[in-house]
Formats: structure tokens, sequence, C-alpha cells
């Protein structure tokens, strides 16, 4: 008995500097925020009377990025020289490596379907073989093959865009019903709550914008004036009513505490409410 209490006293410290450990690294999740920065520009200096999107498109470039305790965990993003989204804990990828070995394979087993065709057409006959391909991998066939897709995606959204107006009486008995409104609330304060903890802190929008017709400026121009009090000094756009000019200049960086994402999302999940409302749609549905 007398040599069995150190063993459990040993196995008690150690359980305790486990527990101790992982406490610690769970309040280091929850408490440690994701620092972020992106930023985008369309560069277009000179105004022009016709619209030139394919321009637009080669002179756009931006970035996200982000890190986690010092930069331990980071990554980003970047169009157009690193379109590839990349995290890296310390100094090793994790993720959106190049991976040359998969083309490599990729690559031979082209050429060993190749040669494999060319050694069955001369068996078998090239000509009558040659058309059966052709036939099966013809634009034509592939287009209506797409068409037929886009089609029945259309089909399933109208066959729910019906059902969902053949209960518009239910649905809309659900929405003036006391546990909506409950509901409603709770979920869209903590959705504000989920925003400004996601928001950036500082962001800016600056350049010069041209539509190439007045009106459609002075349209851009209204909406930025009615959200004023929201862009108050951080938009700074100047007009081009007579051209076409896209020259803008954006960035932010905020940051992102865990705890909140998952407070709301607890919050949300566990709402008794919240869960009676989609229950309730669920059934509709």
């Amino acid at each position: 008995m007398i040599a069995v209490l150190p063993v459990l006293k040993i196995i008690g410290s150690v359980l305790l500097w486990v527990l101790a450990i992982v406490v610690a690294l769970l309040l280091i999740v929850l408490f440690v925020p994701v620092c972020y920065r992106c930023a985008g520009v369309s560069e277009d200096p000179e105004p022009h009377e016709d619209p030139d999107l394919d321009k637009v498109k080669e002179n756009l470039s931006g970035y996200f990025s982000f890190s986690w305790l010092f930069g331990f965990v980071r990554g980003g993003i970047s169009y157009p020289d690193d379109p590839a989204f990349k995290v890296k804990i310390l100094w090793f990828t994790v993720t959106g490596r190049n991976k040359p070995g998969k083309k490599k394979k990729t690559k031979n087993k082209n050429v060993r379907r190749t040669s494999s065709k060319k050694s069955t057409e001369t068996e078998n006959g090239a000509d009558v073989e040659n058309k059966s391909e052709t036939s099966d991998t013809s634009p034509e066939s592939e287009h209506k093959s797409l068409f037929g897709n886009i089609i029945s995606k259309l089909q399933g959204i109208y066959d729910k865009i019906k059902k969902v107006f053949a209960n518009t009486g239910y649905y809309v008995g659900i929405i003036q019903s006391d546990e909506f409104k409950s509901a409603f609330a709770k979920a869209g304060k903590q959705i504000v709550r989920l925003i400004r903890a996601v928001a950036p802190r500082k962001w800016s929008v600056n350049g010069t914008v041209g539509a190439g017709d007045p009106e459609k400026t002075g349209k851009i121009m209204g909406i930025t004036g009615m959200a004023y009090p929201l862009v108050l000094n951080h938009v700074n756009i100047r007009p081009e009513f007579m051209n076409y000019q896209m020259d803008i200049k954006a960035a932010a960086k905020g940051r992102i505490m865990i705890f909140t994402v998952v407070a709301v999302a607890m919050t949300i999940y566990f709402d008794k409410d919240i869960k009676k409302i989609i229950r309730m749609f669920k059934k509709g549905a």
C-alpha cells in the first residue's frame, strides 16, 4: 500500500499537468485573435470613351492574408501572382503546396491512353473508332450535356419555388407568430454581434469611378451619399461623369476573436425558439 501511494501521486500530478495544458491551449485558441489584411487595386488611370473589360481584368490585383499567434499559423492568397490559398504552420506549408508529381502521373496516363488508342485503331480499324471517339467527345455533345444539366437544375429550382408558393399561407402564419418574432429578434441580435466581431477595424476605398454616362455615375455617387454615415472617413471616390474609368484602391484590416464566433454559434444553435422556427420551416418544405 505504501508503494502504491507514490505511483498514484505521480499519475495525479501528470493528469493535472495534462489538464492544465489542455485548458491553456483552449484559452489560447479562444482568446488570441486572428489578424487579417486584404487589399485590392483596379488600375485605370486614364479615362476612355468605350468600356474595355479585358483591360480592367488585366489590371486587377489583390491579396488576402491572415496570421494567428504571432505568425505561428499564417497564410493567404494573392491574385494574380499566387492564386492558390496557402496555410503555413511555422515554416511548413499545410495547404496550397504544388505537387508536380501528380501532374507527371496524369501526363503518363494520357500518354498510355493515347498509345493504347493508337494500337487498337491499327488492329480493329482506325476509321470506325475515330468516328465513335469524335462523336463522344465532340463539342456539340458537350454543349448538349451541359445544356441538359442546366435545364435539370432550373427545373429543380422551379419545383422548389412552386412548392414554396403553394405553402405561402403556412409560411405567412409562421412569420406572423410570436415565436417567429422572438426568434428573429434573438437571431438578429447575434448576427449583428458577429458582424461587428468580423468587420474590419480599419478600411478605406479611394479612387475615381466613371460609368460613361452622367446619369449612371450620378446614381453611383447617390448610393455612396446614402451610406454617408457608414462610409464617413473611409470612402473617397471622385466621379468621372463623361468617360469610363475604374481606378480604385481598397484596403482593410481587422481581427477576429474565435470566442465571439463560437459564442454566437452556440447561442443560436441551442436557442429553443430558433430551433422551433427551423423545424416549422422544414416541415413546410
